[in-house]
């Protein structure tokens, strides 16, 4: 199984402990990378099984080989830094962060392009000050001031002391998370029943619900 970052430090790793303890059997073997690695390495058959993400705003692609299996929802926030003029607030609006330095991804893949087309649609081209495609990383520098930037839920487990988290007016962003294998009808039983443990652990995870 391949898994993103954020994912594999709280659903997966939950899900991986259930399914040692339930299938003792089978071997478990992990890999991280992001969708754009893990996906075509998944059609490769160098997976059976891929966690993974897209936003609302950027969706995957339609791909006959490949079946999605929805985990979870989460919304994305404001990362702040404290003590920043708004982050005493319940929600702001993204165009009020319209003059801040911005964090975002390094590559054009789907985290660089959510931050930038959410900003657009705010009505503002973001000031990129700072780039990486870790959101520990990320929350490291909000909390040094250098910049705001947008953050899901399952990145916020691991809260940062030094930032403050403001929700977003007034709807905000929302990434998708997937457990995603190849279609055609030929999972394996371990894979069908990590699929069933995945769900587990989502449901158990305080990132937003299943839709």
């Amino acid at each position: 199984m391949a898994s993103f970052p954020t994912a594999s430090a709280s659903i997966v790793t939950t899900a991986a402990s259930l399914f040692r303890e339930r299938h003792p059997a089978v071997r478990l073997r992990l890999s991280e990378g992001e969708p754009d690695e893990s996906l075509p390495a998944l059609k490769r058959g160098d997976h059976d099984l891929a966690v993974a993400y897209d936003f609302e705003l950027n969706p995957f692609e339609p791909d006959r080989d490949l079946e999605l299996t929805p985990l979870l929802t989460e919304r994305m926030h404001a990362g702040l830094p404290r003590g920043h003029a708004l982050a005493s607030r319940r929600a702001l609006r993204l165009e009020e962060l319209a003059d801040e330095p911005w964090l975002c991804g390094t590559t054009n893949g789907s985290c660089r392009e959510l931050t930038l087309r959410s900003c657009r649609l705010a009505g503002f081209e973001p000031r990129v000050a700072f780039e990486s495609n870790d959101y520990n990383v990320m929350q490291s520098m909000i909390a040094a001031g250098m910049g705001v930037t947008l953050l899901p839920d399952l990145a916020l487990e691991a809260r940062h002391p030094g930032i403050e988290v403001v929700e977003i007016a007034p709807v905000a962003p929302v990434r998708r998370v997937w457990a995603v294998t190849r279609a055609g009808g030929s999972r394996s039983a371990a894979a069908e029943a990590m699929l069933e443990t995945l769900a587990e652990a989502a449901g158990r995870s305080g990132a937003g619900p299943r839709r």
